[in-house]
């Protein structure tokens, strides 16, 4: 089975970050077409100050083509955080994804923004981030600011 990679959802990174955020370009599954799987790239981000996984509606539906799951009765509606800004969020996805280049598949569900567009396309949370074991793959992921700025 053959593989897809078309650019999706990758964003503009010196106009939608802040400086000091680390980020890592990956790979997320989108299906299989004609028999070949189907990959978008795109930006994942990483905060350790909340444990929720955030992806864009934009990205979840408009790129990836992907059905939102709407929240159980327990949890109506969500107000999480990045970077210390409260987001509404509106259902969820479970995402299959690796790191861009890297064979190892991470199966991981994210909650959708309610704002179609905001300035990420995906966010690991710190549980997440510590079970996919980013620190010890230094190669997969940059600093924003040493990637726009230091060019």
């Amino acid at each position: 089975m053959s593989h897809s990679y078309p650019f999706g959802g990758l964003r503009r990174i010196s106009q939608q970050f802040s400086p000091t955020q680390q980020f890592a370009t990956i790979e997320i599954y989108a299906g299989v077409r004609f028999e070949t799987s189907i990959w978008r790239i795109a930006i994942l981000s990483f905060d350790m100050t909340t444990d929720t996984n955030l992806i864009s509606p934009k990205l979840a539906v408009g790129v990836l083509g992907l059905t939102i799951n709407p929240l159980d009765e327990k949890h109506e509606s969500t107000v999480e955080s990045f970077e210390g800004r409260d987001i509404d969020t509106q259902g969820y996805v479970d995402l299959v994804w690796c790191f861009q280049n890297s064979p190892d598949k991470c199966n991981t569900r994210f909650a959708v923004t309610s704002s179609y567009d905001p300035p990420f396309d995906a966010v690991l949370g710190r549980k997440d981030t510590i079970q996919v074991e980013v620190g010890k793959r230094p190669s997969f992921f940059r600093n924003i600011r040493k990637y726009c700025c230091n060019r």
